[in-house]
């Protein structure tokens, strides 16, 4: 019976050391941001090419980017039920707002929309000595997946759009966070209040 159960014991131990386990993340942004590209010290040129694995729940969703109020769709290709794959070139340093849109709605979601932004979790970290452009001074990451919530119950693999992005050759090229730039408009107002408020300090107590 000894023999028997350490057998077991053995056999449990060698599957789970066998046994393909996800990928521990590395960084998890819970909130808007932007991506960064990041160009490493490759062939390529400045630029970055990656392999793009999108799972939706119904086909009505364009993925792509938004950059100002113009959305860029990427064409990617059936890869299964409700899962699609194509591969996109960026240039290294880009900012990127990744977005989906609803083509029955027109509704756009994007990571940098604090309504509606995903949440971005980085993996594989790259060493910042290998980037070229822009110069990073912190790990950068080979793989990025990213969950959109569109229910706003919580992310489901089986309701949401995941999608999974990684460089397709060059093993030094890859992706950091960013933070949301604030708009010129929001920086003048800031400093246009902190100047009046400024001001009746000086009126109420100079």
């Amino acid at each position: 019976m000894k023999n028997k159960m350490a057998l077991l014991v053995l056999l449990v131990g060698l599957l789970w050391g066998i046994s393909p386990r996800p990928a521990s993340a590395d960084l998890v942004v819970n909130g808007p941001g932007l991506v960064l590209m990041v160009d490493g010290t490759d062939h390529n040129g400045g630029v970055a090419t990656f392999n793009i694995d999108l799972t939706l729940p119904v086909p009505m969703y364009d993925f792509g980017f938004v950059s100002g109020n113009v959305f860029t769709p990427i064409a990617l290709a059936p890869n299964g039920p409700a899962s699609l794959f194509g591969q996109y070139t960026f240039s290294g340093g880009s900012l990127v707002n990744f977005g989906l849109r609803n083509n029955q709605t027109s509704m756009i979601y994007t990571i940098a929309d604090p309504a509606d932004y995903a949440n971005q979790i980085y993996s594989g970290p790259i060493d910042p000595s290998h980037s070229v452009n822009p110069v990073m001074t912190s790990p950068y990451y080979n793989t990025l997946a990213i969950q959109w919530d569109l229910n706003g119950n919580g992310f489901n693999p089986l309701q949401d759009a995941g999608l999974t992005m990684t460089y397709a050759v060059n093993p030094f090229d890859g992706m950091a966070p960013a933070p949301v730039p604030i708009p010129t408009s929001m920086l003048m107002f800031g400093t246009g209040l902190v100047g009046f408020v400024g001001m009746s300090w000086h009126r109420i107590f100079g």
